[in-house]
């Protein structure tokens, strides 16, 4: 099961953080409010939700979800639409994401991917993300999406 992580594990008198996979049917609903809540304009459609999906749980409660997007022919991978519960303290978060980078990584490379890319438009997640291995490529980017 790719869930296990090399996480650095907690301490004595912090909250207790654990990966999963992403059940959509129950998560979902979830997720779809944090993203409102963090000012999204709308929810992430389930069209566009990969199966790859990991939930990090605090406390036994969804606290931090993300997807794992995997290209089908040169090995390249994109965590994308990381969306945590806003009643998570900060410090958390910060874990949070350290166990759902981790769980990421290995699982694209559990599955033969050799990249992982990741975009995201607040500092302090960039912050993270590279606190977490990843390394700056570019500043100032839009991401743009289309329907087919």
């Amino acid at each position: 099961m790719c869930m296990e992580t090399d996480a650095k594990p907690t301490t004595a008198g912090r909250a207790i953080l654990s990966v999963r996979m992403v059940d959509l049917e129950n998560d979902y609903p979830v997720v779809s409010e944090w993203w409102t809540e963090h000012g999204w304009p709308e929810p992430l459609p389930l069209a566009m939700i990969p199966k790859l999906g990991i939930m990090v749980e605090r406390n036994g409660e969804p606290c931090l979800a993300g997807w794992v997007y995997m290209d089908n022919s040169c090995g390249v991978s994109m965590l994308e639409f990381v969306v945590g519960n806003p009643a998570t303290p900060p410090r958390d978060v910060v874990r949070a994401i350290e166990h759902l980078t981790a769980a990421a990584r290995l699982c694209a490379s559990q599955n033969g991917y050799h990249t992982m890319l990741t975009y995201c438009r607040q500092m302090s997640l960039a912050k993270a993300f590279e606190k977490n291995g990843f390394t700056f490529a570019e500043d100032g980017m839009k991401h743009l999406v289309t329907k087919l």
